[in-house]
């Protein structure tokens, strides 16, 4: 999971890159510069796309979360010895993508608002 939230990061941030670079930029003089002009259009796309990539960080932190404490009832509410986990991991996958995909969902776009 953290392979798949740095390989989001480093699409998000290079995708951002070439967002930004839609913009005129002016040279003061010195070395920094300054954006001149940001149109409706390219401002938006930059908001809309780091928000989308908040959301989907928020949502695969909240699915690992979910992924790990799914294990761990599993674990903990075998009968014993004799009940044996059959993968419990992708179970736990099929159960948050079957039953709980929308509350995950819904939980990390509360964490990307805020």
């Amino acid at each position: 999971m953290t392979a798949l939230i740095l390989g989001l990061w480093a699409f998000g941030l290079s995708a951002m890159v070439y967002i930004i670079s839609t913009a005129t930029f002016v040279a003061n003089g010195d070395i920094f510069t300054t954006i001149d002009d940001w149109t409706q259009r390219s401002l938006g796309m930059f908001y809309y796309f780091f928000f989308g990539i908040l959301w989907t960080n928020a949502y695969l932190g909240a699915l690992s979360i979910f992924v790990i404490a799914s294990c761990c009832c599993m674990w903990y509410f075998t009968r014993g010895p004799d009940d044996e986990l059959n993968s419990p991991v992708l179970t736990s996958y099929y159960r948050s993508f079957r039953f709980h995909w929308g509350s995950l969902a819904f939980g990390a776009l509360i964490l990307a608002i805020v």
